[in-house]
């Protein structure tokens, strides 16, 4: 027996695409050697530094920005750690809300549980790269980002479904009348 395919089957498969996208993105970031790693987030708190110095009219000199960037560089690399864990965070749990209809808990555990067992395989592979290391440390701030994400887009979509869905399917509306349902 021939199985049917349908949009929504084919929606369904894809759904997780931006979550494979998310997950190559912090796989390559992982690949690279300490060298490349510490100098695109150096160059990120640069660009932190020289906004901060333009928006607040500082006029740091370049060995007071060179300090900042000191101060802030591990800061930066730990915000970008929460920050692609929180992406994979939303991009996990969206399509488990939205087609697969996995709500509440079991949404927050499978999600969290993905997203802390991915930050693990992440720190590991990270072992076996030049000059990097793992850290069980990251491994946390990684799992909070998708905690954050994951609560994130619980609490969004259940505003959206609470404030937008369910009122406009109390209305329905067929040729001859509309109805209210009681």
């Amino acid at each position: 027996m021939k199985k049917h395919i349908t949009k929504f089957t084919i929606l369904k498969a894809l759904s997780f695409l931006p979550a494979l996208l998310v997950m190559s993105m912090i796989f390559s970031f992982s690949a690279q050697d300490s060298g490349e790693s510490s100098s695109l987030s150096e160059q990120v708190a640069f660009y932190v530094i020289d906004c901060i110095d333009k928006l607040l009219n500082l006029d740091l000199t370049v060995l007071q920005s060179t300090q900042a960037v000191e101060q802030i560089h591990t800061f930066i690399r730990k915000v970008g750690h929460f920050g692609e864990y929180m992406l994979l965070g939303i991009t996990i749990s969206l399509p488990l809300y939205t087609l697969y209809r996995v709500r509440g808990k079991r949404l927050f555990f499978i999600a969290l549980c993905f997203c802390a067992l991915f930050a693990s395989s992440d720190e590991i592979h990270q072992l076996f790269v030049d000059g990097r290391a793992g850290s069980p440390k990251d491994v946390l701030i990684d799992s909070l980002g998708a905690f954050t994400g994951i609560i994130s887009t619980q609490l969004l979509c259940y505003i959206l479904r609470k404030c937008i869905t369910e009122p406009l399917q109390l209305h329905h509306c067929t040729a001859s009348k509309c109805t209210q349902k009681m």
